[in-house]
């Protein structure tokens, strides 16, 4: 999807990417597999060990849990 200026019709041109993806899909795919961690409760049935280690460490960990409810400025 590519955001434009509805007055001109020129792109936005802020090199911003929106790609959709139905999270419905948690087939065998690359991307079934993401949707499948994104919805994932517990670190140890996922699939991305990368997603997996920083989940355990916001969620279970905690200083990552204070980490992750810090309001940023």
């Amino acid at each position: 999807m590519e955001r434009t200026i509805r007055e001109t019709q020129k792109p936005f041109g802020d090199k911003s990417e929106i790609i959709y993806v139905n999270g419905e899909n948690r087939d065998a795919t690359p991307i079934g597999h993401l949707m499948h961690d994104f919805f994932c409760r517990d670190a140890k049935e996922m699939y991305y060990e990368t997603l997996a280690e920083r989940m355990e460490l916001l969620k279970k960990d905690k200083g990552g849990a204070q980490r992750m409810c810090e309001i940023k400025d």
